[in-house]
C-alpha cells in the first residue's frame, strides 16, 4: 500500500534519516508548485540503496508536476515521478548494476549519462537511455 506525502513548502522537513522534502520538490516555478508528493516507500528503497553504496546520494529529480514532467521531456504516460515515487539519482556508472539487483522485480530502474532513475511502480521496468559511447564503455 502506498505510503505518499503530500505537504506544502515544509521544504525542512526529514525524510528517513538523509533525505528531506526539498530534496524531492518540482522544479519548476514553486509559486505554481504547492504540494510536493513523496511516497515514503521510495524514501525506504533510496535509504538501502545509500547504505549498500556506502556514499551519499544527491536527487536530481523527485516529484515533477504533470506540466514540468512535460516540459522536460516526460513522455510516460504514467509517470512515476508525477505520482511521487521516483527519483533520479546521481550514482556513480560503476555501481549502476548494484543499484538495480537492489530495486529488483519490483520497481523500475533506468540508466542516463548523468544519473540513474529508481521507481516503486510494483512491477519490473527497465530501461537504458545512454548515449552510444556509454554503452560501449
Amino acid at each position: 500500500m502506498s505510503r505518499v506525502l503530500i505537504k506544502a513548502k515544509q521544504w525542512d522537513q526529514p525524510l528517513g534519516d538523509h533525505f528531506h522534502l526539498r530534496e524531492f520538490r518540482c522544479p519548476c516555478d514553486l509559486d505554481t508548485c504547492q504540494v510536493t508528493k513523496v511516497d515514503l516507500d521510495l524514501v525506504e528503497l533510496l535509504e538501502v540503496i545509500r547504505l549498500a553504496l556506502g556514499i551519499p546520494l544527491k536527487v536530481s529529480s523527485g516529484y515533477r508536476c504533470a506540466e514540468h514532467n512535460a516540459k522536460v521531456g516526460g513522455s510516460a504516460p504514467h509517470s512515476q515521478h508525477i505520482v511521487g515515487k521516483a527519483a533520479d539519482i546521481i550514482v556513480p556508472d560503476s555501481k549502476h548494476y548494484l543499484v538495480e539487483a537492489i530495486v529488483g522485480n519490483k520497481g523500475g530502474f533506468g540508466r542516463y549519462d548523468d544519473r540513474c532513475h529508481v521507481d516503486i511502480r510494483g512491477e519490473r521496468a527497465r530501461w537504458d537511455f545512454r548515449s552510444q559511447a556509454k554503452k560501449i564503455a
